[in-house]
Order: C-alpha cells, then structure tokens, then sequence
C-alpha cells in the first residue's frame, strides 16, 4: 500500500515537474518571437526620424539663407536712397505740381504766392493779404522698403507752399520740394485731387 502511495506521488510530480519544464521552456521562444518583430519596426522609425531631421535642417537653412539675402539686399537699397543728395526742386515745378490737385488741372488758376518753407517739422505761411494763414507740424517723409510694413527712418523736407486763386475759390498747398508730391493744402471750397503714384518696387527704397 505505501509503495502504491509513492508511486502516486512520484508520478504527480514528474508531471507537475514537466509541466513546469514546458512552461519555462515556452517563455524564451515568446520572448524571442516578439523581439524579432519590434527590432525592424525600430530601426524603421530610427531612419525616418533621421531623413526628417535632415529635410528640416535644409528647409531652415535654405529660409536663414533667402531672408539674410532679402535683408542684405534692403540695407543696400537703403544706404543709397540715405546718401541721395538733398536737391531741391524750383518754384516752378512746384506751381506745377501744385496745380495739378487742382479742378481741370489747376487752368484758369493764378498764383497769388509762392514760399519755400526750410523745414516740414513747422512753419506757418501767411497768404497774400496778410488776412490768413496756412501751417503744418510735425510732418516728416520716411524711407520704406516694400514689401517691409516698417519705416528705414524718417526726416524732415523743406517746403514750396503755393496760394492759388480760381474762379470759384482759392486754395494754399504744400508740396514736399524734394520729390513734388503734395504734402497737404487748405482750400475755402476748392476740391483737392490727389493722383495715387506709381505701384511700389519690391526691395527698393523710397522716401515717402
């Protein structure tokens, strides 16, 4: 009957013996199949990452390198339009250009007075009889490069302030006596047309 007993139990635990062994033995070859699925996955992702870094650093680069380019340009284009001689034009350009804001071109108007104001930061214009006058403050032109939305810098000009008189009123303008462009008027009914200039040039600077 003993021997019964422990045949029983050696059985049970040459079982519970190869049974572990089975277990055990599984987990490598799991371990392994998983292994091998993930390491190509891995070296994938690795490669990727890296072919992207290496497109971003060349997109950044060749940016850094179009704006240093569009800078230098600018700074160029600024320091000529900064070292261009302050001339001034003459009082008859500027009558010219005065009328042209003027109704039909400025025709049929006389001129009543004609003044070169040294400085666009002020100055106060008295008309021909001494009953009015005509002034400005402030008011400077200022070096651009377009397509930039800031300003190079901006300086005083000096002036031709025109007193014009037509048929139905008499208006004072003020022309900027570097470039000719209107620079501001007060009238007692007359009606101001001001032309748009001519479009922007790209990266080239212009006072205005």
């Amino acid at each position: 009957m003993p021997k019964q007993r422990l045949g029983k139990v050696g059985g049970n635990a040459q079982a519970r013996t190869i049974r572990g062994t089975a277990n055990t033995a599984a987990l490598p070859i799991m371990g392994t199949y998983h292994l091998n699925l993930l390491d190509p996955l891995s070296e994938s992702l690795s490669t990727y990452t890296r072919g992207v870094g290496r497109r971003f650093r060349r997109i950044v680069f060749a940016s850094v390198t179009v704006v240093l380019a569009v800078i230098g340009v600018s700074l160029t284009t600024v320091g000529a339009a900064a070292a261009l001689p302050r001339t001034q034009i003459s009082q008859a350009d500027a009558i010219a250009d005065a009328r042209k804001v003027l109704p039909n071109s400025g025709s049929g108007y006389e001129v009543l007075k004609a003044e070169l104001e040294p400085n666009s930061m002020h100055f106060s214009f008295t008309d021909a009889n001494g009953s009015g006058s005509f002034s400005e403050d402030g008011v400077q032109e200022c070096l651009i490069v377009p397509p930039f939305p800031f300003r190079f810098g901006c300086r005083p000009y000096p002036v031709w302030v025109i007193e014009l008189s037509g048929p139905s009123c008499q208006a004072t303008i003020a022309i900027n006596a570097r470039s000719g462009r209107f620079g501001g008027a007060g009238t007692d009914g007359c009606d101001i047309v001001t032309e748009a200039g001519p479009p922007p040039v790209m990266l080239v600077a212009e006072w205005e």
